[in-house]
């Protein structure tokens, strides 16, 4: 449902229950192992909910599970995945996550930006919390080559988010560390 945005501005951010509300993007937005660049404002709804419940991941489609990412809520904390499944395979794996992002700092009834950006020259991919870097993925650049579709306020297997997410923004380009604060200056609230 359309909501407040981090300003005061009515219908103009998107409020997820936690328990029906998810929008789904079934259309290919970045494909062919090119560099992309994701950004968002989230604003938690919940201050005890310690359980994982999923805020954006990507949508790989039916029959094999492929490989993509996930942002969630984890143990009181953020924590973003990569993830994949071998062909005849019916497990998902994790490559590298944050584990770091822990604590109430990002359920403090603010409005936070998060920008993921998976650049082939700079190898890896560069996971920013409100305009500064928090954590740098190296090796795995490659274990998310496309993303075929994304999934905003959770999903019925991995659980659904209670909260706000504003200005979703994808990029067919790596954005530049200066770019992402830049960003984060001029539309903090």
């Amino acid at each position: 449902e359309l909501s407040k945005d981090r300003y005061g501005t009515g219908n103009s951010s998107y409020y997820f229950n936690g328990e029906s509300s998810q929008i789904v993007v079934l259309k290919t937005i970045v494909s062919g192992n090119i560099d992309w660049s994701l950004s968002f404002w989230l604003k938690d709804a919940t201050k005890l909910r310690l359980n994982d419940h999923a805020i954006i991941t990507t949508f790989p489609g039916r029959g094999d599970f492929g490989n993509g990412f996930m942002l969630r809520e984890a143990h009181g904390g953020l924590q973003f995945s990569y993830y994949g499944q071998l062909i005849g395979r019916t497990s998902n794996f994790v490559t590298d996550q944050v584990t770091d992002l822990k604590g109430a700092f990002w359920k403090d009834s603010n409005w936070h930006q998060i920008s993921i950006i998976s650049s082939k020259e700079d190898s890896g991919t560069f996971f920013y919390y409100d305009g500064k870097l928090a954590h740098h993925f190296g090796s795995y650049h490659d274990t998310v080559d496309s993303i075929p579709g994304l999934v905003l306020g959770g999903r019925d297997v991995l659980g659904k988010y209670k909260g706000w997410l504003d200005d979703v923004r994808i990029y067919n380009r790596a954005l530049s560390e200066a770019e992402v604060a830049a960003l984060y200056e001029l539309e903090k609230p």
